[in-house]
């Protein structure tokens, strides 16, 4: 099984001169150590809950609930569910055709065949909707500029990245993040040199 490996986004994302100084081994040690005893989809399912999971799609939950004031609730995290879907058999949780079989089975006796059949939908973020924005391209496309704090913090890929088309939601995604770290880098790293030079 792959694990995720920050390594392989590193050499794209990451200036050269940084990338030494940041120990790739332990934080993919850290990973592996985590479920060592556990291989095929027992170990991606390990991976994700102690990684994406409480990193990304809990954060995000917690923030929309709160944001419309209702309190959320996580009945498929219930530990004893959590613990009794991790000894189940794999055929038992991937079907041929689709993803959480056992479940999409159980629902069928409750609710419409064309929601237990309906293909997965997240709530995406519009990152592109916000890129293609006139003022925040013009700060994208300043931001990516090679005399930039960005350019001293991330690759020439990276910068390219940064300088191509929003509107696909894959690089939309990455693009709005270099944005955030250019802006951020912007105005506390040249603020900090400023205050260093006594300017």
């Amino acid at each position: 099984m792959s694990l995720p490996d920050p390594r392989r986004e590193a050499a794209l994302l990451i200036h050269p001169e940084l990338r030494g100084e940041v120990d790739f081994d332990t934080v993919v040690d850290q990973i592996r150590r985590s479920h060592q005893k556990t291989v095929g989809l027992s170990a991606m399912l390990a991976t994700d809950l102690k990684t994406i999971l409480s990193d990304s799609y809990l954060r995000k939950a917690d923030r929309a609930c709160m944001m419309a004031g209702i309190e959320g609730r996580l009945p498929y995290l219930d530990r004893e569910l959590v613990e009794f879907a991790f000894g189940l058999p794999a055929r038992a949780l991937v079907g041929v055709a689709a993803g959480k079989h056992v479940l999409r089975k159980l629902l069928r006796e409750r609710i419409p065949d064309s929601m237990t059949a309906a293909p997965k939908a997240g709530f995406n973020v519009p990152f592109w909707r916000w890129l293609t924005d006139r003022r925040v391209n013009d700060l994208r496309c300043a931001v990516a500029g090679p005399k930039t704090a960005l350019a001293e913090l991330v690759s020439p890929t990276a910068l390219e990245e940064l300088k191509r088309d929003p509107r696909n939601p894959q690089h939309a995604a990455t693009q709005w993040k270099l944005l955030r770290l250019g802006l951020w880098a912007e105005r506390w790293l040249r603020q900090q040199r400023a205050e260093a030079r006594g300017v």
